[in-house]
């Protein structure tokens, strides 16, 4: 699997340690890291190859064929890094009920916010994906598709509300608000071009 690492990765990545302390960005991006891995294991499992991982602004994406597959192995595809993300926030309260922690508390919250944010049906998340794969299981690719971008830009409204309300409301910490504007960003890029990509 090939990975490409983009310059505006490693912009957001200085921006994620200028913001918040060291100890919990490295957390949050080891949170990141399982998303991904959740989606690398059902690409292995479903035996699709020729995926590239692509480490930008948003995160990383993994670009990959999904077309050979049946909708369903694709929404499964789209849904692992939030399944992961899910597991990770489990076990992670079950070690905090024997031995309270700030960093693994904050390990369960940033899996916990992956998996819900990469639910959101928007075309730059993993959710207006796998919504897609579902709509063309009931409609003709194109009349899903149209609906799935109706869905996307109502979300991307939601998001950017949610991003300045948190961005107010935590004393004006720019993580939020950098958040909001590139999920943002990523949804309407995504819905000008059609690419098999998973987004996290």
């Amino acid at each position: 699997m090939r990975v490409r690492v983009d310059l505006s990765f490693l912009l957001s990545l200085f921006l994620i340690f200028l913001i918040n302390p060291a100890d919990y960005s490295l957390v949050f991006l080891l949170s990141c890291t399982i998303h991904e891995i959740g989606h690398i294991v059902f690409l292995k499992i479903f035996k699709i190859k020729k995926a590239e991982i692509s480490l930008g602004l948003a995160g990383a994406d993994i670009v990959a064929d999904t077309s050979r597959i049946s909708y369903i192995k694709e929404f499964f595809v789209y849904m692992s890094g939030a399944i992961f993300n899910i597991i990770s926030a489990v076990l992670s309260i079950i070690f905090l009920r024997y031995r309270f922690n700030m960093l693994l508390m904050f390990f369960f919250f940033s899996n916990l916010f992956l998996a819900l944010v990469n639910l959101l049906p928007s075309k730059s998340l993993d959710g207006g994906r796998a919504l897609e794969c579902v709509l063309c299981m009931f409609f003709d690719p194109f009349k899903s598709e149209r609906i799935a971008l109706c869905i996307s830009f109502l979300t991307s409204l939601f998001i950017v509300t949610m991003g300045l309300l948190a961005f107010f409301e935590s004393e004006m910490n720019l993580t939020f608000l950098l958040f909001a504007s590139t999920l943002a960003f990523e949804s309407v890029y995504q819905t000008l071009k059609k690419p098999y990509s998973i987004s996290g």
